[in-house]
């Protein structure tokens, strides 16, 4: 009798502890990671160590970078995208920006893509977690 009402016991409460559960997975945009509004842009410095003479001196070359959102355009798929300019210059001149070049950034419903010297890689994707 005894055993018999322990696993009674444990049925009840096994029975009653499982109960089906909905998690709603809630993540953030991608357009809050990256935001594209025209004129928009970012400056950054960079360093580069160079060894010159036989690798016995060390020098250290800085730039500042600086990425602005140039246009608005579409891509051959039809997707709009956002024509990215780089420019640089030299840490010790503040006056003159020289053009580095430019990318395209595609931000699709579910994903951020970067087409830079005619690659394109996948950036960021949904959902982030």
């Amino acid at each position: 009798m005894r055993k018999l009402i322990t696993i009674l016991v444990i049925c009840f409460t096994l029975f009653n502890s499982c109960q089906k559960e909905t998690e709603i997975f809630r993540s953030e945009k991608i357009k809050d990671y990256y935001p594209l509004q025209i004129g928009r842009f970012i400056t950054y410095k960079l360093d580069s160590t160079v060894y010159v003479n036989l690798s016995t001196e060390k020098e250290i070359h800085s730039y500042i970078i600086q990425d602005k959102i140039d246009a608005k355009i579409t891509d051959n798929l039809g997707r709009p995208s956002y024509k990215i300019r780089r420019y640089i210059r030299s840490q010790t001149d503040s006056t003159k920006w020289n053009d580095l070049g430019s990318f395209l950034v595609t931000y699709d419903t579910t994903q951020l893509e970067v087409v830079q010297d005619n690659l394109r890689f996948i950036k960021l994707k949904e959902p982030i977690s």
